[in-house]
Parts: structure tokens; sequence; C-alpha cells
């Protein structure tokens, strides 16, 4: 990023960022930070630049080919990288990575709705608080199968960081309840 890019960014957040605003990004800066730490003890470049220097290598001698297609083999070359130096990596570990390092990968993935998502975490929040009734608890089970896990997974990363935040105590309902709208908003496909 150029200085006159930064001092704009920069500029922005400081400035005229709306408390809705300076909240995502500061849980942007949380997740930049442990991708960061997630990558420092493997030998592995720094995620966010190798990709950028990847994608633009192979933009430059694409040869006309699409975007979809420069972000496929960057994906692809990734993942043989992983798997070359991590090789016994789980599965789910490795797509936790990939989505750090190629987080337009997550464009391939279906969006779910807002509202979808804000339900999904009501009824989370509900199980993890011990409120929710038996029945509702055995009707999603025979719907869903082991459905806290199920649901989990599927929330949006930075929906899951707000909500082990306040399921540890570390945020107030007004908080949890604000930071988590803004991130729905931001993550999710409109209704």
């Amino acid at each position: 990023m150029a200085n006159r890019e930064l001092v704009q960014v920069l500029d922005f957040i400081l400035n005229r960022c709306k408390e809705e605003e300076v909240d995502v990004v500061a849980e942007a800066l949380v997740r930049r930070k442990k991708d960061l730490a997630l990558f420092a003890g493997t030998g592995l470049p720094d995620p966010n630049i190798w990709a950028r220097k990847t994608a633009e290598a192979l933009g430059a001698g694409s040869s006309g080919r699409g975007l979809g297609s420069v972000h496929g083999m960057v994906e692809d070359l990734i993942l043989d990288m992983i798997k070359r130096e991590v090789p016994d990596l789980a599965e789910e570990d490795l797509k936790e990575i990939l989505k750090a390092l190629l987080p337009s990968g997550e464009s391939k993935e279906k969006k779910m709705s807002a509202t979808l998502v804000s339900q999904m975490v009501e009824q989370f929040l509900s199980f993890s608080q011990g409120l929710m009734g038996e029945a509702e608890d055995a009707a999603l089970r025979e719907e869903f199968g082991a459905w806290p896990e199920r649901y989990w997974e599927s929330l949006p990363p930075v929906v899951r960081s707000i909500l082990k935040d306040h399921l540890d105590g570390l945020s107030t309902e007004g908080e949890f309840r604000r930071r988590l709208r803004t991130a729905i908003d931001m993550s999710c496909a409109e209704d």
C-alpha cells in the first residue's frame, strides 16, 4: 500500500469511523494478529503478502485468463505448499489457513442470509447458556444431527469470535449485540 493510501485509510479510521465501524476495524486487527501468530512458528512467509505477490506474478503471466483462474491457481499453489510443509495437517485446519491466506476464497461459498445467521446465533447462545428447552434441542438434533457443532462451523469466523468472547464473559450484552449486528451485516448476504 502506498504511503498516501495508508494515510487516507488511517485518517478514515481515526477521524471518520462510526463506533460500529471502529469495532469492525478492531475485529479485523484481532483476526490479522491471530493469523500472524498462527504462521509465526511454521516458518511460512506472511500469508497475505505471499498470496498477494503470488497472485500478482500469476496475473502478469496469465495470458488473458480471468481472475477466477488466477485465484484457483493461487489456491492450488498454496494448498501444495502447505501440504508439503505440514503433511499431517488436519483438513479443517487446512481450510482455516486457506481462508486466512485467501479471504476472497470465501466468495466461492454461498453466503448465508443475515436472518439465518442471527437465528443460528440465538439458538446456539440459548443452548450454550443452558436456556434452551429439551424439545427444541431434540427437534434440532433430529433435523441436523450434532447441530451445535454444525452451527459453529457454519458461522462466519468473525461471528464465532464475537460469540466466543461473549460466552467467555468478555463483553456486556449491549457490546455483544452491537458487535454481532455489525459483524452479521458485513459478513452475510442481504436478505
